[in-house]
This record gives structure tokens, C-alpha cells and sequence, in this order.
């Protein structure tokens, strides 16, 4: 069984990331073979009900050929992410928001990659995520959390580790599913935070801008209250990967980011895991479930002695 969910995991993602390393399975503390196989082992965001796909042809790139340049004067993803950056208070030189390592120089700032739309290639320095994993983990059982991933190679600090995959939801459907849930004692809910976005409308409204990637009739709901901020949710349940297997942790390893890629509509971005620090080899990769919020405050809800994946 173990053998057969490692294969799983491998063809399943060949084509969206043909190079990256196995993902191994290993198991000291019991004799199950595998975790759970209970989900859809995939690294894409599948669509729930209710959620409409953004239109393609509002899918703004670049005209660039072969890879885009942190010092170009043309290319207009360079100068949205730029753009992004600077709307949030930050005032970097016009760059993206990877060095030419693909480590993530912002990691408390929004992603936009190259997209379908753009004339660069793969070799693109603005393609991180969109290459895949690089790093190989092991997901291994733990004593005290169940189900954990493990670093496999020493892996750089702002590295990308993986895709937070799973079906996207809508609040509302995910209020209601956590109910059930929590029956089952398990659950893989994560909401999509947009606080950078209300940073973004606010000022934009002010200047009597609408946010020109979301049409004001497009049946999207809206972040129309001042303690929202979040307006979808992506629920690893029955399809994910690896990444639903992060334990939590008060002092993590790893954050999550919001990449924007083939998604025109900013509220639908890919939730991503990189590495806050450097990560050891045989160290578990982890995350807070709750986001920068106080170490008491998260115990209060997550103590890690106790925690179970």
C-alpha cells in the first residue's frame, strides 16, 4: 500500500511538475502503511460550487521573449508586482518578488507570477511556483501529532515547498462543512486571506479606481465588511497533497503565501507554503494554522504537544 500511494502521489503530478523529487512515505511509530487515503491526490485547486472560474480573457501578460528581467523597463507583470509592493507601503527598486535564486524576497506580500497570457518561457525567473517542487519530503508519522512532513534535503530559507491544493469553497459552504468535520475529528479547511486586497480597494476607491481585474458585475462576492477577510476557503479534504499533512507549529519553519497566476479574479489566488528559515534535513516542515497572530494566543487553540494532523 505504501508503494502504491507513493506512485500515486508521482503520477498524479507528472505534468504539472515532471522534475521534482519523490515524495516518500515512512512510518516508525505503527504499522499502517500509508496516512489516510481518503482524498484525491492532486497539486491543482479544484472549483466547488458556487465558485465561478475567472473569464481567461481578462488574463493580462506580458510581451516578453524568453525570460523576463528584474531590470526591465517594458515588462508589465514587473511593474504590477512592483506596483503591489509599493501599494502596501514597501519601497523596494522596480523588481519581482523572487531573487534570481527563486527564493521570495517579500514573504508578507502578494506573488504574481507570469501567467498563460505572457510571451516569456518556462526559464522565466517569474515562474517559481509554476515549475513545481524542488525540495524532496518525506510525510512520516509522528507520536504525538500523527501525520507530519519531514524535510528530505536541506532546503534554503524563502524557498518554495509546495502548493496548498484542495477544492475551492465559499465561506459560507465552509462554515457548514466544518460542522461536519469536526465529527470526524479532522480538518483540512483554509481560508484564503485578503487583507492585502482591502489595503489595495481602499485606496484605489479613494482615487475613484475600481480594481481593474474585478468587473463590478461579474456575481463575485465581495469583502464588504471591515472584519472580513476572507471570501473563499480551500478545503484539502477529499483532494490535496502533501502539504495537507503540515502540522502546526508556534514557531514555524514555513508560511503561506498567496501566488497569483492563470486566475485573473484576485480573490482566487494559489495559497503556497515557503520556507521561513532554513530547514535542516530531517526537520519537520510546519505552519501556523492561525497566521501572525501572538504565540499565547495560538496555543490557546493549537497547543503542539497536542495537535493531531
Amino acid at each position: 500500500m505504501r508503494q502504491l500511494f507513493e506512485h500515486v502521489m508521482s503520477v498524479n503530478t507528472m505534468h504539472d511538475e515532471p522534475d521534482a523529487p519523490p515524495i516518500t512515505v515512512d512510518n516508525k511509530i505503527n504499522d499502517d502503511p500509508c496516512p489516510p487515503w481518503e482524498f484525491y491526490y492532486t497539486n491543482k485547486l479544484f472549483y466547488g460550487q458556487n465558485v465561478k472560474r475567472g473569464d481567461s480573457a481578462k488574463l493580462k501578460g506580458c510581451d516578453c521573449v524568453g525570460g523576463c528581467r528584474p531590470d526591465s523597463k517594458t515588462c508589465s507583470c514587473l511593474r504590477r508586482q512592483h506596483r503591489y509592493l509599493r501599494l502596501h507601503g514597501e519601497s523596494p527598486p522596480l523588481q519581482f518578488n523572487y531573487d534570481q535564486n527563486g527564493r521570495v524576497i517579500y514573504l508578507d506580500y502578494p506573488i504574481f507570477e507570469c501567467n498563460d497570457a505572457c510571451g516569456c518561457d518556462e526559464s522565466c525567473m517569474n515562474r517559481v511556483v509554476q515549475r513545481g517542487r524542488q525540495f524532496p519530503v518525506e510525510i512520516a508519522n509522528t507520536r504525538k501529532k500523527g501525520w507530519g512532513v519531514f524535510a528530505k534535503s536541506d532546503i534554503p530559507a524563502h524557498s518554495f515547498v509546495g502548493v496548498y491544493s484542495g477544492e475551492l469553497i465559499t465561506d459560507r459552504e465552509a462554515h457548514a462543512r466544518a460542522a461536519l468535520y469536526d465529527l470526524v475529528g479532522r480538518t483540512y479547511l483554509f481560508a484564503i486571506e485578503m487583507w492585502y486586497l482591502k489595503n489595495i480597494f481602499r485606496r484605489r476607491y479613494r482615487e475613484r479606481h475600481r480594481p481593474d481585474t474585478i468587473a463590478p458585475d461579474d456575481g463575485e462576492p465581495q469583502l464588504d465588511d471591515e472584519k472580513q477577510s476572507s471570501i473563499f476557503v480551500v478545503d484539502a479534504f477529499h483532494v490535496g497533497n502533501f502539504t495537507r499533512f503540515l502540522n502546526h507549529c508556534c514557531e514555524p519553519n514555513c508560511t503561506l503565501v498567496t501566488v497569483h497566476i492563470n486566475e485573473p479574479h484576485l480573490y482566487k489566488p494559489y495559497p503556497c507554503l515557503f520556507t521561513e528559515k532554513d530547514v535542516k534535513a530531517g526537520e519537520e516542515l510546519t505552519f501556523s494554522y492561525c497566521g501572525p497572530i501572538s504565540e499565547e494566543e495560538v496555543c490557546l487553540f493549537f497547543p503542539c504537544s497536542v495537535l493531531l494532523s
